[in-house]
């Protein structure tokens, strides 16, 4: 259910073998229901040349963002980490084209790092993330830290 919930393949989210039988046993708590709202926004991104814009332009609760989330990419100064399964069947490639969009922006602020041999999720709860992602994490914080 959750591979056809949230991509394309099988298994979509993750590879099983990642994860720890305590974690894959408790799948069903780990993730909750979507809301067909959030698969209308996905849609109108994919129809927008795959971009990333509000849903309601016209809704007043949202007026403080921007309409395309990419429009002042380059005066925010904050880098960004963009990590992602060499096997991830959700989103596919979203993460290395964002990294690419915001290259062209503002060349060499932002990185990509994508993880062989993990798909989607268990770049998070796999039970090696330990010693297979998490240091990449750290090193990317503690090069972007200020004393």
């Amino acid at each position: 259910m959750l591979s056809f919930m949230w991509g394309s393949g099988r298994p979509a989210l993750f590879n099983h073998a990642n994860l720890a039988p305590e974690t894959h046993d408790r799948l069903g708590d780990l993730f909750g229901g979507a809301p067909l709202h959030y698969y209308r926004h996905i849609n109108k991104m994919v129809n927008s040349g795959h971009s990333a814009v509000k849903f309601d332009p016209a809704n007043p609760r949202y007026a403080v963002l921007p309409d395309n989330y990419l429009t002042h990419a380059a005066q925010i100064g904050t880098p960004i980490l963009f990590i992602q399964g060499q096997d991830n069947r959700v989103f596919a490639d979203s993460n290395i084209q964002c990294h690419a969009r915001l290259e062209a922006i503002v060349p060499g602020r932002h990185k990509l790092h994508v993880f062989p041999g993990y798909g989607h999720q268990d770049i998070f709860m796999g039970k090696e993330v330990h010693l297979d992602i998490f240091p990449h994490l750290i090193k990317f914080l503690r090069g972007h830290c200020h004393d």
